[in-house]
């Protein structure tokens, strides 16, 4: 892929031209420009809402997950079986070949 960092000093007066000019436009007229650009409420969010002012509504809650019921010590017995490393995989392997 070709580089296109040797365009960098021609490109940076004009992005900078472009974002004064956008600084320069009223809410308003920056809306309207985003309509004719991407059409009448399409696309640029995030970018609608903050020019709107209005605030994102929050998150709800996450309810915490509830802790299964203490057990005892002893009692523990696991739902799934243990995942076994493979040093235990391959000494149970040669077990069942000899």
């Amino acid at each position: 892929m070709k580089s296109t960092s040797h365009r960098h000093p021609e490109r940076k007066p004009e992005a900078v031209t472009r974002q004064e000019a956008w600084a320069s436009l009223s809410t308003a007229e920056q809306i309207k420009a985003l309509d004719t650009r991407l059409g009448k409420g399409l696309g640029a969010a995030r970018q609608r809402l903050r020019l709107s002012g209005v605030k994102k509504a929050p998150a709800p809650p996450v309810q915490a997950a509830t802790a299964p019921e203490s057990v005892a010590v002893g009692d523990e017995t696991p739902s799934t079986p243990k995942k076994l490393k493979a040093k235990e995989r391959r000494a149970k392997a040669a077990e069942t070949v000899s």
